[in-house]
């Protein structure tokens, strides 16, 4: 069920990101015998679980709005306006490039818990207007990844599996895929679709606030800066 995952990187399940919580850096309450990491759709009560405020943030942009990780490593504070993240640039390797594709070049809805962990992440940094969002220079996800995750989380699937997850939980949600599409801003799902539909930001808006309603947030650390 979408509405009981855990925060786990499976591909095929459609439930992305972290299943394991163990170390100095995340740490998590207990559900009866097993403890867990929660930031993806889940009904009824919950938990409070913490993690640092720069790895929650940088998970929460990879899962709720399926950004690639060249997409997400390149993220500038100017890219982040009026309740959308406007993909204007890729990283690959060490050369900040255009997005992959015309299609790639274009806003994402950001969803109201999202809003609040990156509102909580660029108070901490000392609020600022224009800059890297996640550092002094573009994001090593590389590095990101074998500092801040491979460390505590078993089964890591990659970054690319939060963007198959989140294809998967808003088709799985009853979202049309042409809105799938636009979200994950596809050049085509099939050849005729793309011959065809015409998307606009407005009609992403609705299936993200769908998605919107689903979302529990866990308790996050202040430790932005020592990140």
């Amino acid at each position: 069920m979408v509405s009981q995952c855990r925060l786990q990187a499976r591909p095929a399940n459609g439930c992305p990101g972290f299943s394991q919580s163990r170390g100095r850096r995340i740490t998590a309450k207990r559900e009866g015998s097993r403890g867990y990491l929660r930031l993806w759709p889940r009904r009824g009560n919950h938990d409070a679980h913490a993690t640092p405020l720069r790895s929650a943030a940088v998970v929460a942009v990879a899962a709720f709005t399926g950004l690639r990780k060249g997409e997400i490593s390149a993220l500038m504070w100017e890219h982040y306006r009026d309740g959308l993240l406007y993909v204007e640039k890729s990283k690959w390797r060490t050369h900040i490039t255009n997005p992959k594709t015309r299609k790639s070049k274009a806003p994402v809805p950001v969803i109201a818990p999202l809003a609040k962990i990156l509102d909580r992440w660029r108070l901490a940094m000392g609020s600022p207007e224009s800059g890297w969002m996640f550092g002094a220079g573009p994001l090593d996800l590389e590095n990101f990844d074998d500092r801040q995750i491979k460390p505590f989380v078993n089964n890591w699937h990659g970054w690319h599996a939060f963007r198959r997850g989140l294809s998967t939980t808003l088709h799985r949600l009853g979202v049309p895929d042409k809105d799938v599409q636009q979200i994950l801003r596809h050049a085509n799902i099939k050849v005729t679709q793309d011959s065809y539909i015409k998307t606009t930001t407005s009609d992403a808006l609705s299936p993200m606030r769908l998605l919107e309603r689903l979302v529990s947030l866990p308790d996050i650390t202040e430790h932005a800066k020592r990140e």
